[in-house]
Formats: C-alpha cells, sequence, structure tokens
C-alpha cells in the first residue's frame, strides 16, 4: 500500500545543486534581532557635569624656607666681600703709587706759610724720616759738636758754631714734621718744635726748623740743619 501522504519531488530547473524540498527556509530571529542590534545607532552616554574645583597650593616646609633663604644671604655675602677685597686692593696700589704727602690743608700759618695738617702717605719710604730724627735727638741730648764736626772743618764752620750755642740756650723738648719739601737732589723737612726759652728750663716756646737731607752712595745723610731761635 502506498503512502499518499509523501510530497512530489519537484525538480528545479537550475539542476541538482539545489535539491531539496520546496520547504522555505527563513533567517531565525536570533539572526535577525542580532543583526539589527549592531546596525542600530548606540545611545548617547549621558554627560556627568563636574563642577571646577580649586585646590590650596603647597606650603614649601620652613626648614626649605630657611635653606633657600640662607643660600641666598652667603652668596650675597660672599659677593660684597669679594667686591671689598678688590677694592681695598685697588686702593693699595693706588697708595703705593703715590708720593710722600697725599693732601695738604688748604689753611696755612699766617706767620709761617706752612699749612695746618698734611696727610701722609702710610706706603711712603720711611728712611728719610728716621734719618732726620736720629740726628734731631742727637741734637737735642747735647751732642751738636760731635754731629756737625765735619761741618767744622769747611764753609760752614761759623754757621756750626751758632747752631750749637743756640741749641745749648734753646734746648729741644719735642717736635713734629709739618710739611714735606721735595727738592731733587734734595728733601727738606720742615718741623715745628717745642724749645725751653733759657737754659733753666723756666719757660718754652714753639719754632719751626728744618733738616736737609741728599742721598749719596753711603745713604741719606744731613747736610744742612736750619732753626728760628
Amino acid at each position: 500500500m502506498e503512502n499518499t501522504n509523501q510530497r512530489p519531488t519537484v525538480t528545479r530547473p537550475w539542476g541538482d545543486a539545489c535539491v531539496g524540498t520546496d520547504t522555505l527556509v527563513r533567517p531565525s530571529r536570533a539572526k535577525l534581532g542580532s543583526r539589527s542590534s549592531a546596525d542600530a545607532p548606540e545611545p548617547p552616554h549621558p554627560v556627568t557635569e563636574v563642577s571646577e574645583v580649586t585646590l590650596p597650593s603647597p606650603r614649601p616646609s620652613p626648614k626649605l624656607l630657611l635653606m633657600q633663604f640662607s643660600r641666598a644671604h652667603l652668596a650675597i655675602a660672599l659677593g660684597s666681600a669679594g667686591l671689598l677685597v678688590l677694592v681695598f686692593l685697588g686702593y693699595l696700589y693706588w697708595l703705593s703709587n703715590q708720593p710722600p704727602v697725599l693732601s695738604r690743608s688748604e689753611e696755612r700759618d699766617p706767620l709761617t706759610q706752612m699749612p695746618i695738617g698734611i696727610t701722609m702717605n702710610p706706603f711712603r719710604d720711611r728712611t728719610i724720616e728716621r734719618t732726620a730724627n736720629r740726628f734731631i735727638s742727637e741734637m737735642r741730648d747735647g751732642n751738636c759738636r760731635k754731629l756737625l764736626a765735619q761741618w767744622e772743618k769747611d764753609y760752614r764752620k761759623k754757621r756750626a758754631d751758632f747752631l750749637c750755642n743756640s741749641e745749648a740756650q734753646h734746648p729741644l723738648i719735642s717736635w713734629n714734621l709739618v710739611e714735606w719739601e721735595d727738592a731733587p737732589p734734595l728733601v727738606i723737612l720742615h718741623y715745628k718744635g717745642q724749645r725751653y726759652s733759657s737754659p733753666s728750663q723756666d719757660a718754652t716756646y714753639k719754632d719751626l726748623f728744618s733738616v736737609t737731607e741728599e742721598k749719596k752712595d753711603s745713604g741719606w745723610t744731613v747736610t744742612k740743619y736750619d732753626s728760628f731761635y
């Protein structure tokens, strides 16, 4: 007995490549759903509003501030010290090239016309002054005849006698330099001295005297001594 429920086979015009029943194959809903969801645009993401917050700047530690402060002051101190050293060295160099007298006061003694005061160069050659001070000290101590023995052998004999007699009558007490005069090859040192009025030493007075020196082979030598007794 034949099965009448079988469906007849349909021959397709395109051949055996597509042999099958006439049942239509539809894509599953899952596939359709997945495809449609992929093709559909994504919903927009929600935007979160953030308010601006200002944070306080961090404060440096007191130790760091102290280190920076100390370094800055150390650099300033070193720079100032270096500048002072350079100025001082420049001043010393300038002094070494200056004459014995740096300045003289504009005011002068009305009688002697000597300056009231002078400023001496601390870097001057003091050999001339030492020679004059030794000579004056010997005169004060009563050694005039010994000092001027050479003068008594030439044209200065009468001058030597006058000087020694006057020194004995008016002994010298003290003196100080008031002027330096360069007269090459001579140097004349002017002094203001204090003397006794008489050998009894009962009164004093002040006068001017000078020592003239000349540089010879043996060094600076006193060649003249003048005083207003």
